[in-house]
């Protein structure tokens, strides 16, 4: 459940083969519409706001490391808290805190995507496609 984003037809290709080889779903993809065969970003969404949630509730109290993918991050951090979202570079580190009264959650972000560890220039520090949320009813 903490993977990355399926991404169909995408899978395996670079962004110039993507955009070569399925040009029209690729448009639709990078614009945040509806791709035939890509995961969605509210399934994304709704699969990352499941899991951490399950994964806070069963560790209240403790520290977890939860090791993901940058767009799951982005999606997860878009929808959970509040603020703009920096671009989720690989390696990179967010802090989410969790809040239990009751019914009620809420989460705080004490880090977003920092990456000081990671030398510039490294191909850690590589270029992803950052893509919309827009989610309705989302923080992004």
């Amino acid at each position: 459940r903490l993977r990355e984003r399926h991404l169909g037809p995408f899978q395996g290709l670079s962004e110039a083969q993507a955009s070569e080889v399925h040009s029209t779903k690729w448009v639709r993809f990078i614009s945040g519409r509806e791709a035939e065969g890509v995961e969605t970003t509210p399934q994304v969404v709704q699969r990352a706001v499941a899991a951490l949630t399950e994964i806070a509730d069963k560790n209240l109290g403790r520290t977890v490391l939860v090791f993901s993918h940058g767009g799951f991050i982005h999606c997860a951090l878009s929808t959970l808290t509040p603020g703009r979202v920096p671009h989720i570079a690989n390696c990179s580190i967010s802090e989410l805190r969790f809040f239990r009264t009751g019914q009620s959650t809420s989460w705080t972000a004490a880090e977003r995507g920092e990456g000081d560890h990671v030398p510039s220039g490294s191909s850690s520090a590589g270029k992803n496609v950052d893509v919309p949320v827009g989610v309705p009813g989302s923080n992004g």
